[in-house]
């Protein structure tokens, strides 16, 4: 689910756009997170079309996704191999897809979708991280006492220059 709203300086010209989501939990849909983050990013393309130049925007939310996974890569660079929307997640213990486990974490493997030359599926909102302004993503955004704490939650931006951040 996502909310994307479009909001004018009434002193200047331009338009802010924030858009907030929260991506399906389920472990084993990597594949279902994706589309959903694609058809959300389509949704704030949409609204920065219609609305009056320039504008800046803000996407924000509870992604589900680790910072090695396929959501955040398409997040981040604008696109992901079309391939990323069809495979699901194999491991139960794994929370992203593909998956390789190392020291105990689930890692990404990032080679099935380095190649988006021919198959691929992008968006053209050039995020960035806010995080950036403080040395990249934080260790965890959620902590649950059975063993859960992870970087999922993250806020990104476009045509704006984040100028402090608060831990």
């Amino acid at each position: 689910a996502g909310l994307v709203v479009t909001l004018s300086d009434r002193e200047a010209s331009g338009s802010l756009i924030v858009a907030c989501a929260h991506l399906l939990f389920n472990p084993k849909r990597g594949d279902a997170r994706l589309r959903q983050c694609v058809a959300f990013l389509r949704a704030v393309e949409e609204a920065k079309q219609q609305a009056v130049q320039p504008v800046r925007v803000v996407v924000c939310g509870d992604f589900n996704s680790y910072p090695d996974s396929a959501v955040y890569s398409f997040l981040s660079t604008g696109s992901v191999a079309s391939i990323a929307l069809e495979e699901r997640t194999a491991h139960d213990d794994c929370k992203e897809h593909p998956f390789k486990i190392e020291k105990g974490r689930c890692v990404t493997a990032h080679e099935p979708y380095q190649d988006v030359s021919i198959n691929k599926v992008s968006h053209a909102l050039a995020l960035e991280s806010v995080y950036s302004l403080g040395g990249g993503e934080p260790g965890f955004t959620t902590y649950l006492p059975k063993g859960t704490k992870a970087c999922v939650d993250y806020v990104w931006s476009s045509d704006l220059v984040p100028v402090g951040r608060l831990e």
